[in-house]
């Protein structure tokens, strides 16, 4: 993903992959401060939320990563070896974080899964009124039969 075309945008995501806070971000990226600080919060929420905003942070923190030269397997060694710390000092809680960790970078483990989906309601009133027929509405409305083979 290319740099955001919203200035605004591309500074906020720069500003979270670089440690502020949402809300720190959001002020820095130039959006104005709200009267109401929980406001700002918010605001600074929703655009976080947002799919660009999202992807471009990811592709940042990759970038940070190559730079920084760490790979998934040097993460996973570095885990290995605080569950082995773990069993000798006999601490299984900090052994089995240490596993979910490892499980959760090889992509096990998923935390929480983001489901796009769009709602869509009938409306509460006709866009048109007029009669049908049983045949048009069993036509029109009725559950598909499959066809035998």
């Amino acid at each position: 993903m290319p740099v955001l075309t919203n200035e605004r945008w591309e500074k906020f995501a720069q500003g979270l992959v670089s440690g502020q806070s949402a809300h720190v971000a959001y002020l820095k990226a130039g959006y104005k401060s709200l009267k109401n600080e929980k406001d700002n919060r918010s605001q600074a929420s929703k655009l976080r939320h947002n799919k660009e905003i999202r992807g471009r942070i990811a592709e940042l923190q990759l970038e940070a990563a190559k730079d920084a030269k760490i790979t998934v397997m040097d993460l996973v060694k570095e885990l290995q070896a605080f569950a082995r710390l773990s069993k000798q000092c006999k601490q299984p809680g900090a052994g089995v974080g240490a596993v979910m960790g490892i499980g959760k970078l090889l992509g096990f483990v998923i935390d929480k899964a983001e489901i796009d989906a769009t709602l869509r309601k009938p409306s509460r009133r006709p866009t048109e009124d007029r009669k049908i027929s049983l045949e048009e509405w069993k036509q029109k409305f009725a559950p598909k039969q499959e066809e035998p083979s």
